[in-house]
């Protein structure tokens, strides 16, 4: 039954996340992974670690970017959902529960998550891969939400542990930064970690577990603040992203560079109107061509973008609502025109919006 699971998601992967993820971004180092380039690594168990900033797209990179479909935790308070459960249990979903969720008292919520770790240690022994987002909370925001969650640590040591530290777990940390989360076609740079062996902590972890945890945690830290760009706001990241497009280092080392110029002092918004109009030649020119191209492609894609921020609760959930109005109005196109002639014309006038509105922004023309 496992094996049937196993190709079935291997099956959505291929035919559903690779083709929703590579058409709404362009993802750049997304085969660097470590275990990619070292086959040997994949043979063994493996927790990925990531920043968790775009809801449902990082939820599906996480599906993803392991060799095999991860197990990842959901909340308790949407696991018992009627059916829903069902379906997360499935999809390799393992149930914990929140500090907040008052349907349990504090002592059958530590119970309980004492069980799911346990059982997630379990996992880990027979060769699993798990998913983790530490932030817990996916947000649109410009600095990683510290301190992480243990919940890496804590399950690694103990699977290790359980094993007599021949396990070979390894612990694999990620970045995605976003140039524009907002905007579809936009560049995805998925940045790698070295791999962290969780064996080392060994003589640590005998003498006092709690300090071998914290230890470990703090590694897994530094190594995200080593792969994600972070700014002291989200306008200042925007900048850096623009900036390093509009000097055509559109690679994470460009931004990162980029980034420096914008903190530094050394390069600014008004930089992005004047390195395009001094191509341009008349900076008049330019901006009423930009403004009314933009005007056009905004008037196609506000019932998208009006969705988008009507049911998003944060966010960091906008792309998503946008994505599943274009692809309710796909699906009811082709069913009641066999021909899909309204359903690829709405496809390409989204396609077009958007390219549209991701060209202005990047001139710096229109803000988020």
């Amino acid at each position: 039954m496992e094996t049937l699971r196993g190709a079935i998601l291997m099956l959505v992967r291929w035919l559903v996340d690779y083709p929703i993820v590579f058409c709404t971004y362009r993802l750049k180092n997304f085969t660097r992974a470590p275990f990619l380039m070292q086959p040997e690594l994949q043979d063994k168990p493996g927790i990925l670690v990531s920043n968790y900033g775009n809801f449902f797209f990082d939820d599906m990179i996480g599906a993803m970017v392991g060799p095999v479909w991860p197990y990842n935790f959901v909340r308790d308070s949407i696991y018992r959902l009627p059916l829903v459960g069902l379906v997360l249990r499935f999809f390799r979903a393992v149930p914990f529960i929140r500090s907040n969720d008052t349907h349990y008292t504090i002592e059958e919520r530590r119970a309980r998550n004492e069980k799911t770790f346990a059982k997630v240690a379990d996992m880990l022994k027979r060769g699993h891969w798990f998913t983790i987002f530490p932030e817990v909370m996916p947000g649109h925001r410009s600095k990683l939400l510290t301190p992480f969650k243990p919940g890496a640590a804590h399950v690694g040591l103990r699977a290790e542990a359980e094993a007599g530290w021949k396990l070979g777990l390894r612990i694999y940390v990620y970045g995605t930064n976003y140039e524009n989360k907002f905007a579809s076609r936009s560049y995805l740079y998925i940045r790698w970690a070295p791999p962290i062996e969780v064996a080392k902590y060994q003589r640590l972890y005998a003498s006092n577990p709690a300090a071998a945890e914290q230890a470990l945690m703090t590694e897994i830290e530094q190594a995200m603040h080593g792969v994600f760009l972070e700014a002291p706001s989200v306008t200042q990241l925007a900048d850096a992203h623009r900036l390093a497009y509009q000097h055509k280092q559109a690679n994470f080392p460009g931004v990162q560079q980029a980034l420096s110029d914008v903190l530094s002092g050394k390069s600014g918004p008004e930089d992005l109107r004047r390195i395009v109009c001094s191509r341009v030649g008349e900076s008049f020119t330019y901006q009423v061509l930009g403004y009314g191209v933009f005007a056009v492609g905004y008037v196609v894609a506000w019932p998208f973008r009006t969705f988008g921020r009507l049911c998003a609760a944060e966010p960091s959930e906008e792309m998503t609502y946008q994505f599943v109005l274009w692809l309710l109005v796909l699906v009811i196109g082709t069913a009641f025109n066999e021909t899909w002639h309204w359903a690829k014309l709405q496809l390409i006038d989204t396609w077009l919006a958007t390219t549209i509105w991701l060209w202005a922004w990047r001139r710096g023309i229109v803000e988020r």
